[in-house]
């Protein structure tokens, strides 16, 4: 099925995209070397698919939708030699839910196209509880949010034909480069189309909200709900019942009882006047992320058990204690929030980003030291007397400080995993005892913290953000150390071998042209 798929495909592509160019076939002895680096065999689709075509040349439009599909050789191994470890700090969220497992990469999600900016689709061969094996998804660095797109890779190509053959695509010729897309804008990136478009293919999967009549609920609620319903889009139904993501920022609004038929609603964030009860959000099973503004109590997400994220903005939330049992929250930001006892933080062994203040209530930090998979920590406006709770840290890779004083900061040399310090206005004492840190490359901080420390590491340390102002003599001396700092990295690199492997010249060739979308 697949070998007549790609010569439908090729004789719709011949009048739509032209210009549209394949690789050669991958030759057998290829395909089992490329299953023995893998270590398990191809999908038998995906595996005809490279048998007729090895991929594309790296320029000129790619075959899904503008991104280029990735041959088996030398590209695709780059790709995987940087991605062999399941990544967790970061959220991560599955649509349809539970279909995909809920990392930030996966060893067994193979790359078949990428972007040039850190984002694939692939083939995902460890699927979640209720998704398929050869399911195709979408990953990478700006994807937190990954949908099942098409159920296999036969299904994906028939996807790209009835899409050629109902003319559902827009080919735009740009400074002498071919870009089409799906839709009606050649330039959209295909990984932002598919958060509109009814997925899996071919059989979508929606979330019933639970509405019989939607016109005569919409005429119950208040004017404020209605323009802000009327904010996310043209169709009550797609916009605001079935939508994954809402933000209402709404001075005049009160409550939240209309987002209880929100069924599928994975980030929520408000900004609005003072809501008394977020009763409805325990309506909400699939909830992940929420960045809340005026709030009183946090008492409603006891039971949000799939929440990965929680922002807050209100001064008035005091007890944490609702999110003791929270084991799937990795992200919070506390910063704004009155806070007077962290203690019921120790339960959250899940927390990878942790933002709090010093200055809104809590003056004890110890609990933090009890967080021992935080891997970023910022902390604002605090006294503090030492930074030994931190050593509880051992994981601990990105610490910030802003607007904080340490009398003693000794500890921080001794913190196993730290690699980027942050100081934004925060004078610090024993400062210097950080050159005993073997694992620091990033310092950022005053001039006069950068003087103190520039001479005193074994190995380079990248000085390259200095925060604050700078006199004129001060800047020079900066940007000469800078200078003579990369200088002699130059130097030492052009004593290393001349002769590099082709993977190392693939990756040199690959970050020229990575770029962001």
């Amino acid at each position: 099925m697949v070998q007549n798929l790609v010569l439908e495909l090729q004789q719709q592509l011949k009048s739509a995209v032209p210009n549209l160019k394949w690789n050669g076939p991958a030759d057998e002895s290829l395909l089992r070397e490329f299953e023995a680096y893998l270590g398990f065999p191809l999908p038998s689709d995906l595996r005809t698919l490279y048998s007729l075509h090895n991929g594309q040349p790296e320029h000129g439009p790619g075959l899904f939708f503008g991104m280029n599909f990735i041959p088996l050789y030398p590209y695709w191994r780059y790709l995987r030699d940087e991605d062999k470890v399941y990544l967790d700090d970061y959220p991560s969220f599955s649509v349809p839910f539970g279909a995909i497992k809920e990392h930030n990469s996966n060893p067994r999600w193979l790359p078949i196209a990428h972007d040039h900016g850190g984002n694939y689709l692939g083939v995902d061969l460890d699927p979640g509880e209720r998704g398929k094996l050869g399911q195709i998804i979408n990953f990478g660095r700006d994807e937190e949010t990954k949908y099942v797109i098409a159920e296999s890779m036969t299904d994906f190509l028939l996807f790209i034909l009835h899409t050629l053959q109902k003319k559902q695509y827009t080919v735009e010729e740009e400074e002498g480069h071919t870009l089409w897309g799906y839709g009606s804008q050649a330039d959209a990136h295909f990984l932002d189309v598919i958060r509109k478009l009814p997925l899996p293919y071919p059989n979508p999967q929606q979330v019933e909200h639970g509405l019989t009549d939607i016109e005569l609920w919409h005429k119950t609620l208040s004017p404020a709900w209605q323009h802000c319903i009327a904010d996310a889009g043209p169709s009550i139904e797609q916009n605001f019942l079935l939508a994954r993501s809402l933000r209402l920022s709404r001075d005049d609004l009160t409550d939240m009882e209309p987002l209880r038929y929100c069924k599928d609603l994975r980030e929520l964030s408000v900004h609005v006047g003072q809501i008394e009860d977020l009763g409805p959000l325990q309506q909400l099973p699939y909830l992940k992320a929420v960045n809340m503004g005026s709030v009183r109590s946090l008492e409603s997400l006891r039971h949000a058990a799939e929440l990965q994220t929680l922002r807050l903005h209100s001064e008035q939330v005091i007890d944490l204690t609702p999110l003791a049992g929270l084991m799937k929250l990795k992200k919070l930001d506390i910063t704004s929030a009155a806070i007077e006892d962290l203690s019921p933080l120790r339960t959250l062994t899940g927390l990878r980003t942790l933002n709090i203040s010093g200055d809104k209530g809590a003056t004890d930090l110890t609990a933090i030291g009890q967080l021992s998979g935080v891997t970023k920590l910022t902390i604002e406006q605090a006294n503090l007397d030492t930074l030994d709770f931190l050593l509880g840290c051992p994981s601990l890779k990105n610490l910030i400080l802003i607007q904080t004083t340490v009398k003693d900061a000794s500890a921080l040399g001794a913190l196993p995993a730290l690699q980027d310090l942050e100081l934004r206005s925060s004078p610090v004492g024993s400062l210097a005892s950080l050159s005993a840190s073997q694992s620091l490359r990033i310092f950022s901080g005053s001039y006069e913290q950068f003087d103190l420390l520039k001479d005193v590491f074994d190995r380079p340390i990248n000085f390259s953000m200095i925060i604050g102002e700078m006199t004129d003599e001060q800047s020079a001396a900066w940007r000469s150390y800078v200078n003579a700092a990369s200088s002699t990295y130059e130097a030492r690199d052009a004593r290393l071998p001349r002769k590099i492997s082709l993977i190392d010249r693939v990756k040199l060739f690959i970050r020229g042209l990575g770029k962001s979308r």
